[in-house]
């Protein structure tokens, strides 16, 4: 966008083609009169042309154009005129500190205990959740939710292992099945390790399809546009409920399994954890990404100046290849 320092100077624009035309059809043939006397006897004796030649009002034309450009430049010049943007510079800080002294990479325990769950697989699901805890063995942070149709159990992401243990025994199962609002939570104890680029995880295991399942799709936009992977393990051998965690983990870069038989779930789990582990690095970097929206400022005031120069050269070299006259 072009703006002027100095908008008053173009003010005078109607002024100064007002005075160009004044001058040039009156003041100026009457001066150029009487300085350019021409003084021949033969003058009185040759008839002078009613009409100009076509090419000769031309170049008139041309000449008083090229005249008006280059005066007009000169006020633009004046009038100081500013192209002025906006820029948007993405900048990711790098190494400004490291993650080794004050936070562990944290991985999420999401564990359905809905009423289907009850007997045998909830009490599977603890022992596969002890052991996971177990090959993770203390180089993660762990935070634990249990939901069915609303949130059971929530401790966020702590190096407080012991904690989570006590908690897992006293799991039972009760209730329907809704995804929503475990998401939302781990969602929001998770974004902030995303802003610094710490890796995360979140493990999640269910043995049914949630009533909410139109409103999951919209939670996970924003898992992965945070990068935010979840490692879903069904329980059973419903395919409804497989493909729709299967769809979880794809959205999200995640990966899905299935535990068919109850008895494999505590291998299932196992597996996840040594797949996160191998994701882990050991010197984990923080990067702090943002936006800084800044406004340039570029003064043209030379550029127009420029150009009145090279018009004005253009104007008296016309006239003199013309008339051999440099006025």
């Amino acid at each position: 966008m072009i703006v002027f320092e100095h908008p008053e100077a173009l003010l005078t624009i109607p002024l100064i083609i007002a005075i160009y035309i004044v001058f040039k059809s009156v003041i100026g043939k009457r001066l150029c009169g009487k300085i350019h006397v021409v003084e021949h006897p033969l003058v009185d004796y040759i008839e002078p042309a009613t009409t100009e030649p076509r090419s000769g009002k031309l170049r008139r034309i041309l000449f008083d154009t090229l005249s008006l450009l280059s005066i007009i430049s000169i006020v633009f010049a004046l009038a100081s005129p500013i192209n002025q943007y906006t820029i948007v510079q993405h900048i990711e800080t790098k190494r400004i500190g490291t993650l080794e002294i004050k936070v562990k990479p944290p991985v999420v325990l999401v564990l359905d205990n809905s009423g289907s769950m009850s007997g045998e697989k909830i009490e599977t699901a603890k022992k596969a959740l002890l052991s996971f805890i177990d090959k993770i063995d203390n180089k993660l942070d762990i935070g634990l939710v249990v939901f069915n149709g609303v949130v059971d159990i929530a401790v966020p992401p702590t190096p407080n292992i012991t904690k989570i243990r006590k908690i897992i025994p006293t799991i039972n199962a009760t209730d329907g099945t809704m995804y929503t609002y475990p998401l939302n939570i781990v969602y929001q104890w998770l974004k902030p390790y995303r802003d610094f680029n710490v890796p995360v995880f979140v493990v999640f295991a269910s043995d049914g399809l949630p009533a909410d399942g139109n409103q999951v799709p919209f939670i996970l936009q924003k898992y992965s546009a945070k990068k935010i992977p979840i490692y879903s393990i069904f329980i059973g051998k419903e395919q409804g409920g497989y493909d729709f965690l299967k769809q979880m983990s794809e959205k999200t870069e995640g990966e899905a399994f299935l535990a068919d038989q109850i008895n494999k779930l505590v291998d299932k789990f196992n597996l996840v954890a040594e797949k996160i582990l191998s994701k882990v690095e050991t010197n984990v970097s923080v990067k702090l990404t943002y936006n800084i929206t800044r406004t340039v400022r570029e003064n043209l005031s030379m550029y127009f100046g420029l150009a009145s120069v090279c018009l004005l050269i253009a104007c008296v070299l016309s006239r003199f290849s013309e008339y051999n006259i440099t006025f």
